[in-house]
């Protein structure tokens, strides 16, 4: 048997290329807009000699813990395995889970569990006065939270247009 020395998994969508742990966040509105989180798996011998003709599963958990893919298999592109998931998997927020398994007969089986977390945030704004009329004074009052959590968005600065003005 082959030792099998790496197998690793890169997370990107089409604005960002995502590549450690802290980066795994997507906005459910790019999702919902078209964009895809794309996995890719590598893997490869112990020498870094990639292994090609594999069979990679992908198993994707809900944020509610259903499964929402079952053992999809992985297309294999150069030098990597791919899986695009979009809006008609991923359309609720929270945090989703995967397990990726790989074999190859004459290789040791490999499985890696990790996730990412679709998130959103929410702008709620009040007006100081309901009645306004020309040349009056307004001042707006507002609450950013990031969802699903509900905790307050703090020192991000933020532009509030009216009609297309700032």
């Amino acid at each position: 048997v082959t030792p099998v020395q790496t197998f690793y998994v890169n997370y990107s969508s089409n604005l960002t290329t995502l590549v450690n742990d802290a980066d795994k966040h997507y906005d459910i509105d790019d999702i919902l807009s078209g964009e895809s989180v794309n996995i890719s798996a590598k893997y490869t011998t112990a020498s870094g000699m990639w292994i090609s003709n594999a069979t990679l599963f992908l198993n994707l958990t809900a944020p509610n813990g259903s499964l929402i893919l079952v053992n999809r298999k992985m297309d294999e592109g150069l030098n990597v395995y791919l899986l695009s998931l979009n809006s008609s998997l991923i359309n609720s927020l929270g945090n989703y889970t995967y397990t990726i398994e790989a074999t190859k007969a004459g290789y040791p089986s490999r499985k890696i569990s990790t996730g990412f977390y679709v998130e959103d945030i929410s702008i709620s704004l009040w007006l100081s006065t309901s009645i306004v009329r020309p040349n009056d004074t307004v001042a707006f009052y507002g609450q950013a939270k990031l969802l699903p959590e509900g905790t307050a968005v703090t020192n991000n600065p933020f532009t509030t247009y009216l009609n297309d003005s700032i």
